[in-house]
């Protein structure tokens, strides 16, 4: 099961759960055509961007919400988003569609020096 998948099973059940409607899944749009419409490196991209701004949502339902198991599923999310980005991170910069990003100096290696 996909990471994404993984969430809307949880978050539909909690609503469920509480006897109110989880939202309908765009299944019925995905075809069996096995030609990409796009470009990889435009799919990585905004597979990144997509999962920047579910940090972004759940770390704004994290500072909003009152209920506690709803931040406990916030805060697991946002760690396994954050792994994913990581390993995007990776691919990106592999593949040269994302420059290295800068790092921290080593400084132990300049005092070294």
């Amino acid at each position: 099961m996909g990471i994404k998948q993984n969430h809307i099973d949880t978050f539909s059940q909690l609503l469920t759960k509480d006897q109110l409607p989880a939202p309908p899944l765009w299944d019925s749009d995905v075809t069996d055509s096995t030609v990409p419409p796009f470009s990889d490196k435009l799919m990585m991209y905004l597979t990144g961007f997509l999962f920047g701004t579910a940090i972004a949502y759940y770390g704004a339902g994290l500072g909003a919400t009152m209920r506690t198991d709803l931040t406990l599923n916030y805060e697991h999310f946002i760690l396994e988003d954050l792994k994913f980005a990581e390993d995007w991170t990776d691919v990106m910069v592999k593949n040269q569609w994302l420059e290295q990003p800068p790092k921290a100096a080593d400084k132990r290696k300049l005092s070294e020096s």
